[in-house]
């Protein structure tokens, strides 16, 4: 079933935030969306608008234009605390960034993921409504909400197909975990050797040359690598230092990359891989 996105009276708490300009505009208040999912925090709630800039950014969207940089304005005396006016747009990428495991979290995907499909659809009808708007019947009317229902019946479908999606979202990403390549390529069937060779194929990582090592085995001196993402790919990996690892020879700490895993199912379509992933030994 879908989660609740009504509050009490069936009035929507994402419709009562939501704020209208003179021109007609709409947008919501970053600090009023952040309380409405439940963040009771402004740096907790910036971890999911900043991820959202991002997306935003990397889809080509405009970021200044969707995420309008404002003030607060609390009535109390100090600086107004700093805010954005968030588009119909901005307002879903924050609710998809948020903490999966809150239920107003979900209650915001939800409502986002419906309004903004219908906002989609409008304009078909918008360009000739308003001007035959004397010329609607009962009949015309009775078909428009029907229209809605099915439009409705087809985004609850979709919410369906996407239940392993979502369960691959709530086990991997919250929190935003991270996943060695080694646990990132056994999603996919693949051994870490083949996943790392895969990764510098499609130039998303490179190998960086740290110095030499004696190697009691080879007899001989040595090559020690790591790797590093390229800076289109920055987004998608974690660089994180081992501190319980031995350090390399010159006293350099590890680090070694990982895989963010919101990002798990891109990188495997960037490196050609199917989507479809195992979990616990099952398809998802």
């Amino acid at each position: 079933s879908l989660p609740e996105v009504t509050g009490r009276g069936g009035t929507s708490p994402f419709d009562a935030i939501r704020q209208t300009r003179p021109d007609g505009t709409e947008f919501w208040s970053a600090r009023d969306l952040q309380t409405a999912m439940a963040y009771s925090q402004w740096g907790g709630f910036k971890i999911p608008l900043e991820r959202a800039m991002k997306a935003a950014a990397n889809q080509g969207h405009n970021v200044d234009g969707n995420f309008s940089r404002s003030a607060k304005v609390s009535g109390q005396r100090g600086p107004a605390a700093e805010d954005f006016h968030l588009t119909r747009f901005a307002a879903y990428l924050v609710a998809m960034n948020g903490d999966p495991n809150k239920p107003d979290v979900a209650a915001a995907q939800a409502y986002f993921a419906i309004q903004t499909r219908i906002a989609e659809t409008a304009p078909a009808h918008a360009e000739t409504a308003p001007a035959r708007a004397e010329l609607l019947t009962r009949a015309d009317l009775a078909r428009m909400v029907l229209e809605a229902e099915e439009e409705k019946a087809v985004i609850a479908a979709a919410l369906e197909s996407a239940a392993p999606a979502i369960a691959y979202h709530d086990r991997y990403v919250a929190n935003g975990d991270a996943a060695t390549v080694k646990s990132w390529a056994a999603q996919f069937g693949l051994s870490e050797p083949k996943a790392y060779a895969l990764l510098l194929d499609r130039k998303v990582i490179y190998r960086t040359l740290i110095g030499e090592r004696w190697s009691n085995r080879q007899q001989r001196k040595v090559a020690e690598y790591e790797y590093r993402a390229y800076a289109k790919y920055l987004d998608w990996f974690d660089l994180r230092p081992q501190h319980n690892a031995p350090r390399h020879h010159n006293g350099q700490v590890r680090q070694t990359l990982y895989v963010r895993q919101m990002f798990a199912l891109q990188l495997a379509s960037k490196c050609g891989l199917s989507t479809q992933l195992t979990i616990d030994g099952g398809a998802a």
